[in-house]
Parts: C-alpha cells; sequence; structure tokens
C-alpha cells in the first residue's frame, strides 16, 4: 500500500514508455493495459470465429482441409474435410473469450480503472500485486494462442477437446497443445484471484472518509459481488484442472474408470464454477449499466430489500405467467444479484407502460446475455459525452459531474 499515495489521480507523469507500460503500478495505466490485451486476445478470437463462419457459408468444405486450411475457397474434390481444424478453432476461441477477453477485460480493465476513483482511494491496496496479475495474465493469454499452433492430437496442431477440456478427450489428446491450454488457464485463474483479493481489500480499507457502504456506487458494488465470487469458483476450477495435468502426465486416474475414476466427476467440479462464472461475466456490465442509469435517468436505480412476491407484482403491473423456470420474475427474492438488478432497472421506469407476460419474461431474459456488450457501450457514450460530443435527445441529457 505504500505506492498508493504516490499514483494520486492528479499528478504529472515523467515516466519512460518502457517504465509506464510495463512496471506501472498505477492503477489507470494497468487498466488500459488489461482493456488493450483483452481487446488483442478479442481480436484473434473474433478471427477463428470469423474463419468458421466462412466455412459455414457454403455446403461443403472449402477451407479446413487436411492439405493446409486456405484462405480461399478450394475447388470442389480439392479439399480434403479437416474436422480437428475446426475443433481447436472451437476450443481455443472457446478459451480465449471466457478467460481472457471477457472476465479480464469487464473485471480487471474497467474494474481497475474506475473502482478506485469511484470510491476515492489513491491505487489499489497492493499497486505491485496488481501488476504481478496483470502480467500473469499475459502470460496466460499468450499460452492460450500458443496452443491453438502447438503439436496436439491427430498427429496435427492444437488441441480440439472444447473450451471446457472435458475427459476422457482432455486426457487422452496427444502432443503438448492440451498442456500449453491447461496451463493457461491456471495463469488466468491465478491473476484474477490476485485481482480479486486486491479489489476486496481496497472495496473495504481505502474507501474515501464519509463513504459508507450505502453510498458507494454500484459498479463498485458489482466489482465487489464479482470479486467474492472469483475468490470462491476459481480455486475449484484450479483443483480440476490440476487433476487433469496429473492425469495426462502422473499416471493418476482422478477421471479414468479403468483405474476407479470417474471422468463425470470432473463435470461436477467444472460446473461447480461454471455456474458462478456467468455472474462473474455480467455483473461489471451490470454495474456500468447501472452506473450510466443513474446519469441518463436523473434517479437511483431502484433496488428492493424485501421479496417480490405475486402481490407486489401485480401492484406494480409486473405479471410472471407460465414462465416455467427458476429466472421466473416472481421469484426474484432468491436474492440473486443478477435479478434483482433487472428487476430494479424496470421499476425505476415507473409510471412508463410496461407488460411481462410470459411472452415478454422470455424475451427479457434473453436480453440479459446482451448486457455485457451493452456494459461497453455505456463506456463509450460517457466518454463521447465527456468530450463534449451529444447525439441523445435534449430531454434525456442530465448534466455530468
Amino acid at each position: 500500500m505504500a505506492d498508493a499515495a504516490v499514483h494520486g489521480h492528479d499528478h504529472e507523469d515523467n515516466r519512460g514508455f518502457f517504465t509506464r507500460w510495463f512496471m506501472s503500478t498505477n492503477h489507470k495505466d494497468i487498466g488500459i493495459l488489461y482493456l488493450l490485451t483483452g481487446g488483442l486476445a478479442g481480436f484473434i478470437s473474433v478471427a477463428f470465429t470469423v474463419y468458421m463462419r466462412m466455412e459455414l457459408m457454403e455446403p461443403g468444405v472449402q477451407y479446413m482441409c487436411m492439405e493446409g486450411a486456405r484462405m480461399t475457397a478450394a475447388a470442389l474434390g480439392d479439399c480434403t474435410p479437416n474436422g480437428h481444424l475446426w475443433n481447436v478453432l472451437i476450443t481455443g476461441h472457446g478459451i480465449l473469450m471466457m478467460f481472457f477477453v471477457v472476465i479480464p477485460a469487464l473485471f480487471g480493465g474497467f474494474g481497475n480503472y474506475f473502482m478506485p476513483l469511484q470510491i476515492g482511494a489513491p491505487d489499489m491496496a497492493f499497486p505491485r500485486m496488481n501488476n504481478l496479475s496483470y502480467w500473469m495474465y499475459v502470460a496466460g493469454t499468450t499460452m492460450a494462442v500458443l496452443s491453438v499452433v502447438m503439436p496436439g492430437g491427430n498427429g496435427q496442431g492444437g488441441s480440439g477437446v472444447g473450451w471446457v477440456l472435458n475427459p476422457p478427450l482432455s486426457v487422452n489428446e496427444g502432443g503438448m497443445s492440451m498442456d500449453f491450454a491447461i496451463f493457461a488457464v491456471h495463469l488466468s485463474g491465478a491473476s484474477s484471484i490476485l485481482g480479486a483479493i486486491n479489489m476486496i481489500t481496497t472495496f473495504l480499507n481505502m474507501r474515501t472518509p464519509g463513504m459508507t457502504l450505502f453510498k458507494v456506487p454500484l459498479f463498485a458494488w458489482s466489482i465487489f459481488v464479482t470479486s467474492w465470487l472469483i475468490l470462491l469458483a476459481l480455486p475449484v476450477l484450479a483443483g480440476a484442472i490440476t487433476m487433469l495435468l496429473t492425469d495426462r502426465n502422473f499416471g493418476t486416474a482422478f477421471f479414468d474408470p479403468a483405474g476407479g475414476g470417474d471422468p463425470i466427476l470432473y463435470q461436477h467440479i467444472l460446473w461447480f464454477f461454471g455456474h458462478p462464472e456467468v455472474y462473474i461475466v455480467i455483473l461489471p456490465a451490470f454495474g456500468i449499466v447501472s452506473y450510466r442509469f443513474n446519469v441518463l435517468k436523473k434517479t437511483s436505480v431502484w433496488i428492493p430489500t424485501d421479496g417480490l412476491g405475486y402481490d407486489r407484482h401485480r401492484r406494480f403491473g409486473f405479471r410472471c405467467l407460465g414462465a416455467p423456470h427458476v429466472y421466473c420474475w416472481n421469484v426474484i427474492n432468491t436474492a440473486i444479484l443478477l435479478h434483482v438488478g433487472n428487476n430494479g432497472y424496470c421499476c425505476t421506469n415507473w409510471g412508463e407502460d410496461l407488460l411481462m407476460d410470459s411472452h415478454n419474461v422470455g424475451r427479457f431474459y434473453r436480453i440479459q446475455n446482451t448486457n455485457a456488450l451493452c456494459g461497453w457501450l455505456c463506456v463509450y457514450v460517457y466518454c463521447w459525452r465527456r468530450n463534449g460530443h451529444s447525439f441523445i435527445p435534449s430531454g434525456c441529457r442530465p448534466s455530468l459531474p
């Protein structure tokens, strides 16, 4: 914490380029580095997706050939289909997007940059650990990209086992590509755990005097809750993939039925991490959307503090008719923050027409999947407005601080 006082928000930066960007302990610089690296990993991952979509444009196989991957469509009969390449791209895309794009950008990027500013902290609680966390993320990203081209299964490059790395495929996959992918996920998890410890300590101990927990902006709260989810979920994933490594390289049989193991055990352990993962991905974006909602609507987001049963929904004009799953709006009182947040957005629009029949409930749930993109868009709008531009009707233009 000794370096935190050095990095105040208002100071002249006299550091050289290498010192600033490679040795920085400043939360803003590290947040920018997370966003830039996440954007680069996202570009690589999207390139995989574009290549797969090129293959799907026309019937047959034109690009992913045993004779070599092509950038132009092969003539009919000149291409022997290469299913392994397709699986490799699916695996690489999933690992990159899940562990090296969405979480590092939303949590590491926006969280590092904005959370200390919003709570009045001069920097993160552990600036050097923040730097270590970023470089572990860079090392993991490098290994994840290399896993696509390293020697793998079927005598070809890369591992085609899917991003969840299910055994026995991941245990029996040949080559070192699979080990690179597992170590990449390990490094990503360790980086996120260090970042989560840093965020929690900063949030609890470095708020400006007079800022109680109830005065903390929703974005800072979303980072705080996400940090706890990361801290509880990612060590479980680390244990699962460590067992994969020992099964592959040291002769253990955690997931091998022939040795008394159970491949289904991996799925149970993985999804102990996997379900919190979806909230880790979406909560920072919800925090961004909530914060911008306050500014654009000139009001606080309505957050329910008690159970929301059918009577309350009926009084507010919300109905949940025939949505037969646990995310039904009638059971928001389960206190899942994700859905409480959505209800808060709707209640903030008190007085506007909103019919939540079963069809619209399902539609609204699907809209949640776009909220991560909305979070990025809100940051863009915010920066655009701060630079003096405006494309919002005059009636929706609250003054910005």
